[in-house]
């Protein structure tokens, strides 16, 4: 949205907002994008203005394309072009440590140097599962952890509340932070089980949702989200064609040995799109659960499908409290 910008002849320094990413004994995926920086700032005693504000700079997403990023990796230094919607990704090897017996959290920096301005270096961090991990945990965020109320594909609803809401004022649902919790340290609470949150939402929001999920004790894990853009607001695409399908496939071949635990809600595709996946990975798909939603008509086609593949290790569960018990009796907490 960079026309606004030229319109208010206004101009910001350029950054990098950096996503995190993930990595196995020797490959790794780190996302950034290179924007403007809209000095977004804010405290928890942020007034209703503040936060529309903010999220006013959040959707006025000054990116630069065809800029230079450096990427220090340990030792090793990629090279980097952002595309035309700022974007760069690091999907490459990697020197870090093969398998550690623990989760590491691997360091990469992002760099670029522009004329005009100072030179600008930031770090983030890239979650690796170690030796410890029993299996992995992906699941949907919007009315899976955090209550949106709403069951558009779009998820329109969730950024409007994200416009007047602090992140601090969202609620999540309950009982979801203890079951995760659960779920990260395994029946043994000794484990570090790998998260992954997957949302149709767009990168803008990724500061907003990442400081929604610390706010209200969700473990720690790798929050991955999609582009928006014009294309968002045409006709939907076949689910195979979206982004949390290939965000799921891309996790399920970065680790091909570990089981995963898939979580969604009854409000949109979560449930076809697993079912699909299921078939896709039958050996590491071990449990699936699909909380049900206040829309009669979607909640009994999620029934209907569960039906149609008895042989899938699909629940539906009213509520996160429900989730855990049957967790617990097949002895994943």
């Amino acid at each position: 949205m960079r026309f606004i910008s030229r319109i208010l002849d206004k101009k910001d320094p350029v950054h990098i907002m950096p996503f995190g990413g993930y990595a196995n004994d020797t490959q790794m995926i780190c996302r950034a994008r290179v924007l403007e920086d809209e000095g977004i700032a804010y405290t928890e005693d942020d007034g209703k203005l503040r936060n529309i504000w903010n999220s006013f700079k959040r959707f006025e997403s000054d990116e630069w394309s065809d800029v230079l990023v450096r990427a220090t990796l340990k030792e090793k230094r990629i090279e980097l072009i952002s595309d035309r919607e700022g974007y760069v990704e690091i999907d490459d090897s990697h020197d870090f440590e093969e398998r550690p017996e623990s989760m590491q959290w691997l360091p990469v920096e992002f760099s670029l140097s522009l004329a005009g301005q100072d030179p600008f270096n930031i770090l983030t961090r890239v979650m690796q599962p170690g030796k410890n991990a029993r299996f992995g945990i992906i699941s949907d965020v919007d009315d899976t952890v955090i209550h949106t109320g709403v069951s558009s594909r779009f998820k329109w609803r969730l950024m409007v509340n994200s416009v007047a809401a602090h992140s601090y004022e969202r609620k999540a649902l309950n009982g979801a932070a203890g079951f995760y919790s659960a779920l990260h340290k395994g029946p043994t609470a000794k484990e570090q089980n790998p998260v992954f949150y997957v949302s149709n939402s767009p990168w803008n929001l990724h500061e907003y949702l990442s400081t929604f999920l610390q706010h209200h004790s969700f473990p720690e894990g790798t929050l991955l989200l999609r582009d928006f853009g014009l294309k968002t607001m045409k006709k939907a695409h076949p689910f195979l064609e979206g982004a949390k399908y290939k965000h799921v496939v891309q996790i399920l071949k970065m680790y091909p040995h570990l089981p995963f635990i898939l979580l969604g809600d009854a409000a949109e595709l979560d449930a076809d799109i697993y079912l699909h996946i299921a078939k896709e990975f039958p050996e590491q798909i071990q449990a699936i659960y699909i909380r049900a939603v206040d829309h009669v008509k979607r909640t009994d086609r999620v029934k209907e499908l569960i039906l149609a593949h008895k042989n899938r290790p699909i629940y539906l569960v009213g509520d996160m409290q429900e989730a855990q018990e049957h967790a617990r009796t097949i002895e994943l907490i």
